[in-house]
């Protein structure tokens, strides 16, 4: 994960206010999503710990699916 995806992440884990321009980005992160699947369907064949897959981590240090669904929401009703 990124420096930024981290920070991300350290906010969220804070439940630090969030701002709409950082909801925004969040959003953006769906582009991701086939990534983090392909990372989970690998991670449950092979049985290793899920956070062995970067792409795993990045998802879920940008919120998971219920933080990245959030911030779409957010974010088109704030175009």
């Amino acid at each position: 994960m990124t420096e930024v995806g981290w920070r991300r992440a350290r906010q969220l884990a804070d439940n630090a206010e969030v701002g709409l321009d950082t909801i925004k980005k969040m959003s953006g992160f769906i582009r991701h999503e086939g990534y983090y699947k392909k990372a989970r369907a690998k991670q449950k064949q092979e049985g290793n710990p899920p956070w062995t897959y970067p792409a795993i981590v990045a998802w879920l240090g940008w919120g998971g699916d219920s933080g990245i669904a959030w911030a779409r929401k957010i974010s088109e009703a704030n175009p």
